[in-house]
Formats: structure tokens, C-alpha cells, sequence
């Protein structure tokens, strides 16, 4: 009985408290509907409620330097929709006391980037590496071929990232030739202590993507089969990773009619809106972004094991001044950045997602109110290095200015009184 009067009267409260900030808040403001404090309601005179779809006034896609990859969790193989990887993979020292009768690298399986309406192979082959690297540094580039021709270990990779149960991580072993154990494994002067290996795939159509060991729960390890004291005993010691990485390739020139965003080789977009014929007084009521991606080029991850790792993380942020081609970017650091992820599917998408709604509306409302100059936004990638994917995003026509990315609005302005 005591608690219905006390909700009932915290109620009266609340709309109270609601009624008096309305008032002093607001009272000098005309609302959309054409209520005056001192008229009351004039059907004659209501603000305009308007719903609007912009094409871009500029849209421009550029890059920067290819993204060293040796901090990223994962390690790609193989070949897709013009992009090639290898992984690059240093061993810590081994003592050579140990009677080896086994050696094979363990890689865990994350993601496949493939036609899934095509189960194919490649072959893998393991090569010592002849030249120092450092996954801080490594590229495609500047590491080369600089690997020995003659394989140490081969290995037919499926396209398929489980095993035979769903829940379980896919484990590739890629065992090493008996030639390796009596001439390379235990030899501080062999390429394979100094530099490491390459695994490089051949005839690939997809890449397998796995754990590197930035990831603590899967990483990859050297396992040794040794003799054990008794015989006939056998007993398996696993050698850490010390260093590794994948460095990745464009085997092909993308389109010029398009815009990319990637994790690799830097790619950006700058688009820009024209809002100048919005009214300064416009109340910016919802804002979003709908770019339409060219399935063909783009590479976006969506059966990974870790499902946050699945999708294209975009980053959106306010520029501060316009763009020049060849002169840095600037960025305005007085708003917050706007994040979201672009699933594989559905197309086209719609950014940003529902957490930075608010934030992405509120830089068209600076825009429009002139609390910043407009000088366009950049998209791009939030986790650099990451892994392969690439956003293909389509771009306006002479005919069609919104077959590209394109900027709905929907904003209120409030009647005009005398």
C-alpha cells in the first residue's frame, strides 16, 4: 500500500521538473509545431519536417605506406581476389642435447577468405629464410624473396578453418623433413636459426588465415617429438614462436572507378556533402551513411573463430581543413571519432551502427549550424595491419549522383515568427 502513492507522486515530480526546464530552457525557441508562449498554437505557422538524400560533392580515394604487419593477431597464406601472403616465422633457441625424432609447426586456423561456393587446395611449402627480418619492420617489399628455393616441408592446405567438431580450432601441421633435424634444426649457424622460415603458398585461390602469437590461447609453436630416458618412450616439447608475421602483395591493379578502404596498404576515402542550402537553424533530428560495396574486389571476414574479428572495422572522422592530394591529412580532434563495423552482408551497408549514431549526427549538425567548417570527412581503417579485407565501395556517376555513397538527413526547422 505505502508504494503506490510514493511512484505516483515521483511522477507528479518528474513531469514537473520536465514542464520547468522546458520553459526556462526553451522558452525563447519556436518549436516545430507553431506553438508561441503568448499566441498559443497558429495552425498557419508550422516548421518544416524534411527528409532528405544527398549524393557526394567530392569523393576522392588515396593511400599511404603498405602497414607493417607483425603486430597483428593473425597470419595469412595464399591468394585472393589479387592479394598474395606469405608468412615469415622465427624459432626461439632449441638445446641440442635432445634426441628429435619429429619436428612440425603447429598453425591454428582462424578464418578462410574464399569462394564458398568452390572447395579447393593449395600446396604450402616451408623454406629457410635468407635474410634477417623483424616483425616490427617486415614488408612484402623489403623482405623479398630472400628465401632458400629447396623446401625443408610441404603441406596441402584445405579450404576449411575447423576440424571435424565446429567448436574446435582447426590445427595444420606441416611436418619437417628428416634432412632438417640432421643438418638445420640444432646448427646456430643455419638460415633456420638466424632467419627463421618463409611459407609461401602455391596455386593458391584463397587465403587461410591463423593465429599468430599475439594471440595467447592459439598461438603457433615448433613441436619436437624427443626420445624419452626409457626405452621406447617418446615425449613432446613445444618451442615458442619468438617472432612472426605475414607480409602481403597486390598482384593486380585495382579499378580505378571505385574507392577502397584496407587494412594493408593504407588505402582512405574523403567524401564531402553539400549542406549549404540547410538552414543555420536546422535541428539535425537523424543522420546516416549508405555506401554500396562491389562484391567482386571487396574481402571482408565473416567465419572467423573470434566473432569481434569478423567484419571491416571503419573508422569516420571530420577533417579540418580541405584535402590536398600529396599533403598530409588533418584531422579535427575536437570531435569524437565515429567506429562501426561493415558486415558481409547486407548490401548496401549503413553507417555508422547504432552506438555512434548520435556522434556522426552531430557532426552534420556543426556542419550545418557552422559551429565548424565543412570540409569533408575520411574513412579508413580503424586496425591497420589487421589482415586482408578491403572494402570495394562504388562510386557516383555523371547520371547517378547517388549510385554512390550517399547521406540521408532528417532535420526539423521551426516556424518563422515575426
Amino acid at each position: 500500500m505505502k508504494k503506490g502513492p510514493t511512484l505516483h507522486l515521483a511522477g507528479y515530480l518528474t513531469v514537473a521538473l520536465t514542464l520547468l526546464i522546458l520553459f526556462f530552457g526553451c522558452k525563447n525557441d519556436l518549436p516545430l509545431q507553431g506553438f508561441d508562449p503568448e499566441d498559443g498554437f497558429d495552425p498557419r505557422r508550422r516548421g518544416q519536417f524534411t527528409t532528405e538524400v544527398l549524393g557526394t560533392l567530392e569523393e576522392v580515394t588515396f593511400s599511404d605506406t603498405v602497414t607493417v604487419t607483425g603486430r597483428s593477431p593473425f597470419l595469412a597464406l595464399g591468394e585472393y581476389k589479387g592479394v598474395e601472403a606469405r608468412i615469415l616465422m622465427k624459432f626461439a633457441p632449441m638445446p641440442d642435447s635432445l634426441d628429435v625424432l619429429s619436428a612440425a609447426i603447429l598453425l591454428r586456423t582462424n578464418a578462410i577468405f574464399h569462394d564458398r561456393t568452390n572447395k579447393t587446395s593449395f600446396t604450402a611449402t616451408c623454406h629457410e629464410a635468407l635474410s634477417e627480418w623483424a616483425d616490427s619492420t617486415v614488408t612484402y617489399d623489403s623482405f623479398g624473396d630472400a628465401f632458400d628455393p629447396t623446401p625443408i616441408a610441404s603441406i596441402e592446405m584445405l579450404s576449411v578453418d575447423r576440424g571435424s567438431d565446429t567448436l574446435n580450432v582447426e590445427t595444420v601441421r606441416i611436418e619437417l623433413d628428416s634432412l632438417v633435424l640432421e643438418q638445420v634444426l640444432f646448427d646456430s649457424t643455419s638460415n633456420f636459426n638466424r632467419n627463421g622460415i618463409v611459407i609461401k603458398a602455391n596455386g593458391a585461390t584463397f587465403i587461410k588465415e591463423f593465429f599468430s602469437v599475439n594471440n595467447e590461447a592459439n598461438r603457433p609453436q615448433l613441436e619436437l617429438r624427443v626420445a624419452g630416458e626409457d626405452s621406447g618412450e617418446v615425449n613432446r616439447i613445444f618451442v615458442e614462436v619468438q617472432q612472426d608475421a605475414f607480409v602481403a602483395r597486390e598482384l593486380n591493379r585495382l579499378p580505378s572507378d571505385l574507392l577502397y578502404v584496407d587494412y594493408l596498404f593504407t588505402r582512405h576515402v574523403v567524401l564531402k556533402f553539400d549542406l549549404s542550402h540547410i538552414p543555420r537553424e536546422t535541428l539535425i533530428n537523424r543522420a546516416s551513411m549508405k555506401i554500396n560495396l562491389n562484391k567482386a574486389y571487396s574481402i571482408i571476414k565473416s567465419d572467423g573463430v573470434a566473432n569481434l574479428n569478423n567484419g571491416f572495422a571503419l573508422m569516420i572522422e571530420r577533417l579540418k581543413a580541405p584535402f590536398q592530394p600529396g599533403a598530409d591529412v588533418e584531422i579535427d580532434s575536437s570531435r569524437v571519432q565515429v567506429l562501426t563495423v561493415v558486415p558481409e552482408q547486407p548490401n548496401p551497408v549503413v553507417v555508422p551502427d547504432g552506438q555512434f549514431a548520435s556522434a556522426f549526427r552531430r557532426f552534420i549538425q556543426d556542419w550545418v549550424d557552422g559551429s565548424a567548417e565543412n570540409h569533408g570527412m575520411i574513412m579508413r581503417t580503424f586496425t591497420s595491419g589487421f589482415d586482408v579485407s578491403r572494402l570495394a565501395i562504388q562510386t557516383s556517376t555523371p547520371t547517378d549522383s547517388t549510385a554512390g555513397p550517399i547521406l540521408e538527413i532528417e532535420y526539423s526547422v521551426a516556424p518563422n515568427y515575426p
